[in-house]
């Protein structure tokens, strides 16, 4: 009996889906037009979003242009930033997400930045995904200090 009563409740844990499952149920969705089964997949990712697995899912959502989904993954990470931000997951996402995350997590902080950006027409216009958003805002700052005249 309590063979039986271990095994049904491991076969309940199984039928949850992994973020990977729904990951790919959503791109699969995408790619069918099918809107309210990718409804259902946001609705799923959005509760089994966790700050440990949120930089994984904001780099999916990115690929996949789930705004709304992505706007929530920054927001987990950097509600807990002490535990997220210094991570391998983060350190690991492509540089433009990157930049992406420390700007927003900047205009967290100081909310006149992000008054500043949208009256300069930073904010992306239609544009989906961060390679394009963030390209040409980062080529007006210049890092290299030696190329300055002293």
């Amino acid at each position: 009996s309590s063979s039986s009563s271990s095994s049904s409740s491991s076969s309940s844990a199984q039928q949850l889906p992994s973020e990977v499952t729904v990951v790919n149920l959503y791109s699969m969705a995408e790619e069918y037009l099918l809107d309210r089964l990718k409804a259902m997949c946001e609705v799923q990712l959005r509760k089994m979003l966790t700050p440990r697995n949120a930089p994984i899912i904001l780099y999916h959502t990115d690929l996949l242009n789930a705004e709304a989904l992505k706007d929530h993954c920054f927001g987990i990470i950097i509600e807990n930033y002490g535990e997220t931000l210094y991570g391998e997951q983060v350190k690991s996402l492509p540089k433009p997400l990157i930049l992406e995350l420390l700007q927003r997590f900047a205009e967290s902080r100081n909310p006149n930045l992000k008054k500043r950006r949208s009256r300069d027409g930073d904010e992306s216009s239609g544009s989906k995904g961060c390679t394009k958003r963030h390209r040409a805002p980062y080529r007006k700052v210049r890092f290299d200090v030696a190329a300055d005249p002293v």
